[in-house]
């Protein structure tokens, strides 16, 4: 059954049989302890299809810190948004442990899409930021050798953005020490001269595009030192 055919099977059958009013039981969760157990026994492989708010709505007990490790990347982050975890690197860190499962790239992309669907910026506090900032660069800085300039200019001016605008939200008070920073720098070193000519031009036309939020020139300076 190809992808089309099981989002109508979840959209005209499971959805509307876990959502209906004429049973005492609608979600079916009377007799299954376990929010893992209940989203094998009620969705199956279809699971991917439903929003974490479907999957809340369907089960009100449902406990979204035993489901983490099977939520597809979408749901992590419709998750990560909800959950208003501005200090907590313990969740980020769970969060960016499921990410990893797989193939860790294609899983943030569809982390980092549903993050810039919902047209929200997360209000992460510093330390967590500079975690989420972090996780992600380790996790997509091995795939650069192989970037092309259109693939720079689709993760930094399209995938990344949601990110990049945390940052740049509390740009004046970011330190070039921070480990995200360090580690990005690092990244940054480590690539060919065209390389870095690649994603200089790339960030340049992302800073260009965003300069009204820019007020500390230095910072520009300090973070962009290694291009």
């Amino acid at each position: 059954m190809d992808r089309d055919k099981q989002q109508a099977v979840f959209t005209h059958f499971i959805k509307p049989f876990l959502s209906r009013n004429d049973s005492t039981d609608p979600g079916c969760v009377s007799s299954i302890t376990g929010s893992q157990e209940w989203l094998k026994a009620n969705l199956g492989k279809f699971s991917d299809y439903a929003t974490l708010q479907d999957l809340q709505a369907f089960n009100p007990n449902l406990s979204t810190a035993e489901l983490l490790s099977v939520l597809s990347p979408s749901q992590v982050a419709q998750l990560l948004l909800s959950s208003r975890a501005s200090n907590n690197t313990d969740l980020i860190d769970r969060v960016f442990e499921r990410l990893e499962e797989g193939n860790a790239l294609e899983n943030v992309d569809e982390f980092l899409t549903q993050l810039k669907a919902s047209e929200q910026i997360p209000d992460f506090q510093p330390v967590v930021r500079d975690r989420v900032m972090n996780r992600t660069f380790i996790i997509i800085s091995p795939h650069f050798s192989s970037f092309t300039t259109k693939d720079f200019e689709i993760w930094f001016q399209v995938k990344l953005i949601t990110i990049l605008q945390v940052l740049l939200q509390k740009c004046s008070k970011i330190q070039p020490q921070t480990s995200a920073a360090q580690t990005t720098k690092s990244f940054i070193q480590e690539m060919p001269l065209y390389r870095r000519q690649e994603i200089t031009h790339v960030l340049l036309g992302y800073l260009r595009s965003t300069e009204n939020a820019i007020n500390e020139t230095g910072w520009i300076v300090v973070n962009t030192r290694s291009l």
